[in-house]
């Protein structure tokens, strides 16, 4: 709020691309309508070709609906739902956008879309900032697969991250997306204690900026995870 012309797109995301040849995305998932989850958008736009973006539109703010629709009205992308395109398939990675909104809820973190990525034997379950509720929804709904690697849902928070779910997916790694010092004093204690609870090695963008999850060849299983030390 107090930098509003701070561009995190040209200060982080678009060094990090260049310096590992990303010159373009072919799909941009924004989970749900809330500002930290789409802010850039307008920034990251004009440094990187984005052939395809993926929203809930049935519960989105109509005017933030409106501003995404301009943007990728210029930038001549195509705006999905992602009720129409629930499966990706991008070579050796799969991606399937699961469904857990909780139709009658206000709360925006309710409609995120939930991703779950695949490589060979290796699953990642993104959870934008979906709540126990979903949480809940997701474990009854589907069927997952062994999850090695959590994106945290909520940046830590306390709504999310439930014991039942941590304790079912139980995942190897957890990677949460939190600003050092942020207002919200995320991720929360209680969050980090159930994720050390079954020993998941935890990793958080307040201390380690970027990460970066590697993928190659060598087998089945076979990642690296690359952190940059915030300054």
């Amino acid at each position: 709020m107090k930098k509003q012309n701070y561009n995190i797109t040209e200060k982080s995301i678009y060094p990090l691309f260049k310096k590992r040849g990303i010159h373009h995305v072919d799909y941009l998932i924004i989970t749900h309508d809330h500002n930290d989850h789409l802010g850039e958008l307008a920034h990251i736009s004009k440094y990187i070709k984005i052939k395809n973006i993926i929203i809930n539109p049935s519960h989105f703010n109509q005017e933030k609906l409106q501003w995404i629709q301009n943007i990728a009205k210029s930038q001549h992308t195509k705006l999905l739902s992602y009720k129409d395109i629930s499966f990706i398939d991008l070579g050796a990675f799969k991606f399937t956008l699961l469904d857990t909104n909780i139709e009658n809820s206000a709360d925006p973190n309710e409609h995120s879309i939930i991703t779950l990525a695949s490589i060979d034997q290796t699953h990642i379950l993104l959870m934008g900032d979906a709540t126990e509720k979903n949480e809940l929804k997701l474990l009854a709904n589907y069927r997952l697969p062994k999850i090695q690697i959590l994106k945290v849902g909520h940046h830590g928070s306390q709504t999310s991250s439930s014991t039942i779910f941590i304790n079912e997916i139980r995942p190897q790694i957890a990677l949460i997306s939190a600003g050092r010092n942020n207002v919200y004093h995320l991720p929360h204690p209680t969050t980090i204690q159930k994720l050390r609870a079954i020993h998941a090695k935890v990793y958080n963008t307040a201390d380690n900026h970027h990460i970066n999850i590697e993928f190659n060849d060598k087998g089945k299983t076979s990642y690296q995870i690359h952190t940059e030390k915030a300054s």
